[in-house]
């Protein structure tokens, strides 16, 4: 459960990790699951252990890039979004939540025309830093080159100032051609 803040697949998000239950998550992920983890953003950010029925049906299927033990007792991961999921059912288990998903797919897009999104949504990027005064260059170089729409799309969402509900419905969006406009 991820709160206040939101992972997107081609993006990565640090956290601190400190129960035993925590800990335990991700000695699962790492021996069980090829260092993957599911993550979701519960519905209620103030709820410490929220109830099964109350869990969204979706997420983003992440890689554990880094693992580090810190002199406080504390482990800090570093995870990588791979894709957006869709989650069936879950079941609680001494303390973790384990889910039944599927990674959704990719939508398909001919490729002329994923070429002609990508240079509009660039031409809006370098609009948007040329307007936005406290808008950094970073956007640029962190899109410069990619001519996948979906990527691009996901990298981009970084840097707009959304709230946090605006991000979860932007995350639950599969259609990277629908994220565009």
């Amino acid at each position: 459960l991820l709160k206040n803040m939101v992972l997107f697949p081609y993006n990565e998000i640090r956290i601190e990790f400190e129960t035993d239950e925590e800990k335990k998550l991700i000695a699962l992920a790492e021996s069980c699951y090829d260092n993957k983890i599911l993550i979701v953003n519960p519905k209620d950010t103030l709820e410490e252990s929220p109830e099964i029925e109350e869990l969204p049906n979706f997420g983003v299927v992440g890689k554990i890039k880094m693992k580090l033990e810190m002199p406080n007792g504390k482990t800090r991961i570093i995870i990588l979004g791979e894709s957006r999921a869709r989650v069936f059912a879950y079941s609680k288990d001494e303390g973790i939540y384990e889910a039944l998903f599927s990674v959704l797919p990719r939508e398909e897009i001919p490729a002329k025309e994923e070429i002609a999104y990508v240079r509009a949504l660039n031409k809006h990027i370098d609009v948007y830093v040329k307007e936005v005064p406290y808008m950094s260059n970073t956007i640029i170089s962190q899109t410069s080159g990619i001519n996948d729409i979906d990527k691009l799309t996901d990298i981009v969402v970084l840097y707009l100032p959304i709230n946090y509900e605006r991000k979860l419905e932007y995350l639950k969006e599969t259609s990277s051609t629908c994220r565009v406009k």
